[in-house]
């Protein structure tokens, strides 16, 4: 009787429903952790010092800080292991980490893949402060560094068949470059790349995960500054990295060694803002079309570089060209009169805040360049970045305008 009772409970039981994928805004929200939340946020754990376990103590002999056990604050923490899990879900990576900042971030992925004496092809408009860490790199190591244009593959394809298989060490771009915003073909680069056994690292903090998804489109591992998009309001500085768990731990062990480790306070700041990250970024891009197409039409401006198709068409799964753009003005001093004046725009040099930011990329993110090299980017020194914040765009455009018809009139 008992088991008969026992069989009709069985067989009255529902069967096992398979979840449907969750969106990006319920991923981040609810990032997939080792333990239900307790809470409606993360617990702040400021301890740097905890009991060890044996899975600790095992992982402590062993120098492994990616084991997600509780060993010492700068390994890991259980806020740290909340803003991974937040990454992760960002770009829907088997693994991730943060760090200290995004050059952390860079400076860890070009230690694991990049050998004494090898070569990183690497696109031709880089941020600033990776420059100067190649150019490091090229004094201190022996490293070689190669261009190519990011919307051309082709040229990618040639730079990588000329290089002997032992010099092939990194190929490395942004999704949407700093300052002239040109977008990466992320998966024809990635294709090339894999056919010449060649790892692609792709700094996305334009892109911030929301414009495209790189993991999908073939990019091997992803590094970003969280200060800008995923943070989002100009109250933390840190960095991420993101994509197959054996590289991600590797570039993790590299970071924990140099001493790059994220602040708890940051870390939880980094998951507070990445729940919203969706909402503000859809606006502030929005917003950043709009000023580009009014900027296109106003007789100071030279050029305007925004990734929206006008001038280059978007690559394959894309959509959409990111919150920033810049815009030629002519000179360096017509530069400083539209800066200059400008009320609701703050001259700050970082990016991906609420509030929107411009600066003058030849005096600030790419000072460190000569001017014949930031000629040969196409960095002039009438360029000027704007980086698009929540305002109101009929706001935004008012103060922008109002700074262009001083570079028109040539007054202060």
């Amino acid at each position: 009787m008992a088991g008969a009772l026992f069989q009709m409970v069985t067989c009255a039981m529902p069967a096992a429903v398979t979840r449907p994928p969750r969106g990006l805004l319920t991923r981040l929200v609810h990032p997939p952790t080792a333990a239900p939340a307790r809470a409606s946020a993360p617990d702040l754990v400021r301890a740097t010092t905890f009991r060890l376990s044996p899975a600790a103590e095992a992982a402590l002999a062993a120098g492994d800080p990616t084991t997600g056990h509780d060993v010492y604050g700068r390994w890991d923490s259980p806020t740290l292991r909340a803003a991974a899990a937040t990454v992760a879900a960002l770009y829907d990576a088997p693994s991730a980490f943060v760090c200290a900042s995004g050059m952390a971030a860079i400076h860890g992925a070009l230690a694991h893949f990049l050998g004494a004496g090898a070569t990183i092809v690497a696109s031709d408009v880089l941020y600033g402060g990776t420059e100067s860490a190649l150019a490091e790199w090229v004094r201190e190591r022996g490293l070689a560094v190669r261009r190519f244009d990011p919307r051309d593959p082709t040229g990618l394809e040639r730079i990588l068949a000329g290089l002997p298989p032992g010099g092939r060490g990194l190929v490395y771009a942004e999704t949407l470059s700093n300052p002239l915003v040109v977008p990466t073909d992320l998966t024809e680069i990635a294709a090339v790349a894999r056919r010449h056994h060649v790892p692609f690292v792709l700094d996305d903090t334009f892109g911030a995960g929301i414009v495209v998804a790189p993991l999908a489109c073939g990019v091997d591992v992803v590094v970003g500054s969280a200060t800008k998009y995923v943070g989002g309001h100009g109250d933390l500085v840190a960095g991420y990295v993101a994509g197959p768990k054996e590289a991600v731990a590797a570039i993790h062990r590299i970071v924990v060694s140099q001493g790059a480790c994220l602040d708890p306070a940051a870390a939880y700041l980094l998951v507070r803002g990445a729940r919203t990250l969706p909402l503000r970024f859809e606006r502030a891009q929005a917003t950043a079309a709009d000023l580009a197409r009014r900027a296109r039409r106003h007789p100071a401006v030279r050029r305007v570089h925004y990734a929206d198709g006008v001038d280059v068409p978007l690559p394959r799964g894309f959509t959409g060209g990111g919150a920033v753009l810049s815009v030629d003005v002519g000179d360096g001093e017509a530069a400083a009169r539209l800066v200059e004046g400008l009320d609701l725009w703050m001259h700050a040099t970082s990016l991906g805040g609420v509030e929107s930011l411009v600066s003058i990329p030849a005096r600030s993110s790419h000072a460190g360049l000569s001017a014949e090299e930031r000629r040969r980017r196409g960095i002039g020194d009438g360029l000027v970045r704007l980086s698009v914040g929540l305002e109101d765009a009929d706001d935004l455009w008012a103060d922008l305008e109002a700074g262009l018809a001083r570079v028109a009139g040539g007054g202060p």
